[in-house]
């Protein structure tokens, strides 16, 4: 006698990541991992520990030490944190060191 096998399939929806380094400061619109809302980020940018690592080491070289506070007004340097409007939560944040 044969035994019947039932079969399942699963579906799941895949969930696009839309985050992409080189897009972090122009941000698309996104769902709210939180608030599961479709937003559009509110980008905050915070000074990490690149900065003034990058400062103090030009200024004790001595390589361009007249501008070595050009680090501390770069943005592309700073942290970048993606906040939803809807809930006032962090959704992602990148890191620069």
């Amino acid at each position: 006698m044969e035994e019947k096998v039932n079969t399942v399939i699963i579906v799941t929806k895949e969930k696009i990541d839309a985050w992409n380094v080189l897009d972090s400061h122009n941000p698309n619109q996104m769902e709210c991992p939180h608030c599961q809302n479709g937003v559009v980020p509110v980008v905050v940018y915070k000074m990490g520990f690149l900065p003034p690592l990058l400062t103090c080491f030009m200024i004790v070289t001595g390589i361009f030490i007249m501008f070595a506070w050009l680090p501390l007004l770069d943005r592309r340097l700073k942290t970048i944190i993606h906040y939803c409007p809807t809930c006032n939560r962090e959704i992602r944040r990148l890191t620069r060191f």
